[in-house]
């Protein structure tokens, strides 16, 4: 054959997502590149975008030398990554240099950016593992290196950077850029020697081991914690972990309506609430901030509930378009009574309402109804929402407890539109919610547990060795330390004009590549 192999920018229908590499010649079928072996090109994330088609007609130079590097060293290990490094710093010079004398020649202009994309990339993490999966890929670097050596035919854009983190002063972290504005503002409803206990309130759907953006959620809820007692040591606080076990475990569709059944009655996060329970037991740990875990039973019999469901309820027709703007139905639930069903109508399309009764719908056994006593706390025990619906209904719960003041922590994908049209425009007085930051994939978005768990999402992570921040259980695994998430969200809180501002996967996994993980940040 002697036509080089071409890299096709594989996309899913209908979009411009990357999904794959694979190679036209030289490989089998088996042997697609995919994530598994796109060991040079796996630098296209994040530093590296390539356009609809790469040729690589000319890959030796970079092969011979990554060859060269991974041989065993004096003591009968594989070299080093401080000598790797070295090997590196030189030959980019080498590089600049060789670009400096012939700036018009196209093989040397890609030789350059090569040994840069490859630097970058071997910086990142480990120099000795990455070039231990670039070898475990020899196949696909020979097959490339075996053709004519002819001027390469490269289309890509290479975004350098120089590994400086700036935080820029603006909107919320100019006016609580210092510790002491940002806890004066938090606690601006708290009086002094009040009585009454300070609750830190976090919640979660416990549907898989929790993923880093989770992780850094309850470690700014301890952060927060922990910052507040020692600006207020007479305060009495705990962290509260509302677990939604009324979440979503499994669905079905019947004549165009989707039903579900809830992690209640299916049970799956029994699976998952000793990792919940390990994170929250070191953060308590480090703290010093105790915690206590609340289901959703225990929430729906608090004395305020029937009071609060039975408001919603008689407003229903002008919440509803409100609070659910797609659907303008309000999404109450309750799972059919009868065993071993369980189903609930998710977006409460069939439910009617008639004063403080309640008539939902079972696909299988028909209506069953729910009548809110005001009296009775127990009247709501059965009832399941959507999240807009508990979060106003948990937001007038804590507004209303006579004996504790609560601040809310929760994710920024719920900050901006969403809170104050959804919560904040109907409350009747201030309720504090404390933001923790984003973390985002490569391209900007929310790192989504829901595609991971569902779809698959984030493969690449796995070929990148960054999955551990997917689930606390492969963190545990892979020996990734808590602790340092922990320390840095500290620092955030310390600093809590760090808290005005995502962080994508890509820093935080370079926190765990130190011993110090506020080196160079």
């Amino acid at each position: 054959m002697n036509a080089c192999p071409t890299l096709h920018w594989v996309t899913c229908p209908n979009t411009s997502r990357l999904r794959h590499w694979k190679c036209s010649e030289g490989l089998n079928e088996g042997d697609s590149i995919g994530w598994r072996v796109s060991s040079l090109l796996r630098v296209s994330l994040p530093f590296l975008s390539l356009h609809s088609y790469v040729r690589l007609q000319r890959a030796s130079h970079l092969t011979m030398f990554i060859q060269s590097l991974f041989k065993p060293g004096g003591d009968g290990g594989q070299t080093s990554d401080r000598v790797i490094l070295d090997h590196i710093d030189a030959r980019e010079s080498q590089a600049d240099e060789l670009a400096t004398n012939n700036p018009t020649a196209r093989e040397v202009a890609t030789i350059t950016s090569s040994w840069k994309f490859l630097s970058h990339y071997l910086r990142l993490c480990s120099p000795s593992r990455a070039l231990f999966r670039i070898m475990r890929s020899s196949k696909v670097l020979e097959a490339f290196a075996s053709r004519p050596s002819r001027a390469a035919a490269v289309q890509y854009e290479i975004a350098h950077h120089d590994g400086v983190v700036h935080d820029p002063l603006g909107g919320g972290s100019y006016a609580f850029e210092t510790s002491p504005a940002f806890l004066d503002t938090v606690l601006r409803d708290v009086p002094i020697r009040t009585p009454k206990e300070l609750i830190i309130n976090i919640g979660a759907q416990p549907n898989n081991s929790p993923h880093v953006g989770t992780l850094v959620t309850f470690a700014l809820a301890f952060g927060l914690a922990r910052a507040i007692i020692k600006s207020r040591p007479e305060l009495d606080i705990r962290v509260l972990l509302d677990i939604v076990d009324t979440a979503p475990s499994v669905q079905e569709v019947h004549n165009g309506i989707t039903y579900q059944r809830s992690q209640r009655s299916t049970n799956e996060m029994a699976a998952y609430m000793d990792d919940y329970m390990f994170v929250l037991d070191q953060f308590k740990r480090w703290s010093g901030i105790p915690y206590t875990i609340r289901r959703q039973d225990s929430f729906n019999t608090r004395p305020q509930m029937p009071i609060i469901i039975d408001d919603i309820v008689r407003q229903h027709e002008v919440l509803a378009p409100m609070l659910v703007p797609r659907t303008r139905v309000l999404a109450l639930r309750r799972a059919c009574p009868v065993e071993g069903c369980g189903l609930a109508d998710k977006h409460g399309k069939r439910n009617s309402y008639e004063g403080n009764v309640i008539t939902f719908q079972c696909p299988h056994h028909g209506p069953h109804t729910v009548t809110i006593d005001v009296n009775d706390p127990r009247s709501c025990v059965t009832l399941e929402y959507n999240t807009p619906l508990r979060n106003l209904i948990r937001a007038r719960a804590c507004l209303a407890d006579p004996d504790a003041h609560y601040i809310r922590v929760t994710g920024s994908d719920y900050a901006g539109l969403y809170q104050e049209q959804l919560l904040h425009r109907h409350l009747d007085e201030p309720y504090v919610v404390v933001y923790s930051p984003l973390i985002t994939d490569w391209s900007g978005a929310k790192l989504s547990k829901s595609l991971y768990v569902k779809d698959g999402a984030y493969g690449y992570l796995e070929e990148l060795g960054m999955d551990y921040l997917l689930s606390f259980a492969k963190m545990k695994e892979q020996g990734k330390e808590l602790r340092v998430i922990y320390d840095e969200v500290q620092r955030w809180v310390d600093e809590p004009f760090r808290l005005f501002r995502p962080y994508s996967i890509y820093y935080m996994h370079t926190l765990f590549q130190t011993s110090d993980c506020r080196a160079g940040l």
